[in-house]
């Protein structure tokens, strides 16, 4: 009887964490790229948001996001290609990005990204 039950629960153990692995898979990495300028959240759940111009062409980059409330915002990296990015931060906040795209005066937008609300999104390039 023990060796039945110690037998479900290891397949139940297995089930639970392919489900679990599965997710992490499927889950959008980030970050977003317009050319060489870039977006990408961070933070333990997403809640912080991170725009950089990195073309020194005259075109302002604006990151545009949605929180889990609902609420729509904009931020600017107006300095052109130099330091600093545009940082928000909702860590002090129950909110975090739900989803964003990036977006390049005069040129064009990508396409909305979905966050899960977990994973941490790093600059690759």
């Amino acid at each position: 009887m023990s060796k039945i039950r110690v037998t479900a629960g290891a397949a139940i153990t297995a089930v639970v964490a392919m489900l679990t692995l599965a997710g992490i898979a499927n889950a959008w990495s980030g970050p977003i790229y317009h050319g060489d300028d870039y977006a990408y959240t961070a933070g333990d759940n997403d809640d912080i948001i991170v725009a950089c111009d990195k073309e020194d062409d005259g075109h302002v980059v604006r990151v545009e996001y949605y929180l889990n409330n609902g609420s729509r915002y904009a931020g600017a990296d107006g300095n052109g290609s130099a330091p600093p990015c545009y940082y928000g931060d909702w860590r002090a906040t129950p909110y975090w990005v739900t989803q964003y795209r990036l977006c390049e005066s005069g040129v064009s937008c990508t396409p909305w990204e979905r966050t899960d609300g977990l994973t941490p999104q790093y600059v690759t390039r």
